[in-house]
């Protein structure tokens, strides 16, 4: 069943080095054409969002340019520009990063009202 909003432009394929959840930002691995979790908030080396549940070892359809639903930390408003928020792979609005540069992913395309909420994104690696 097609999923609304979901629009494919570049999809890759990735070995998960860590269990991996569906719609998590995934980051680049220290191996050729792996995927690990994110270290945390504002993660650097963003490779695009997982398309399916993957335990370490097992492939993994990333979502590197599209659209895709993305699992928010906290509340994001349609039109913010969006970051890694946690270990989790989940997203939160750029402006809730306290300091620093922000890390941007892409650009949230709906609104959450509370964490777990899907918010569909406008992927940009």
């Amino acid at each position: 069943m097609a999923i609304k909003g979901f629009n494919t432009v570049l999809r890759e394929t990735f070995v998960a080095d860590a269990a991996v959840t569906q719609f998590s930002a995934l980051v680049q691995s220290t191996s050729d054409y792996h995927a690990t979790v994110p270290s945390g908030e504002n993660a650097t080396g963003f490779v695009g969002v997982a398309l399916d549940d993957a335990n370490a070892g097992q492939t993994v359809p990333t979502l590197m340019i599209g659209t895709v639903w993305m699992v928010a930390a906290s509340a994001i408003t349609a039109g913010a520009e969006v970051i890694i928020a946690n270990a989790q792979g989940q997203i939160e609005a750029s402006t809730a990063l306290g300091s620093g540069t922000p890390n941007l992913i892409g650009r949230a395309l709906s609104s959450a009202s509370a964490a777990g909420d899907l918010v569909l994104v406008k992927v940009n690696v």
